[in-house]
């Protein structure tokens, strides 16, 4: 998760991780909810 971290706070947009996703390995809702706690701006609902 710290990698999706490190791309926003370095300027994206955006991050994709479709394959993650389709594997199982990372849930969105974990993603965004991680993403939230280190203070970057994340719709939750």
């Amino acid at each position: 998760m710290k990698h999706f971290k490190d791309v926003l706070e370095n300027g994206a947009d955006a991050t994709l991780k479709a394959s993650l996703s389709y594997q199982q390995q990372l849930k969105i809702k974990d993603l965004k909810r991680y993403l939230h706690k280190q203070g970057l701006p994340m719709r939750i609902n």
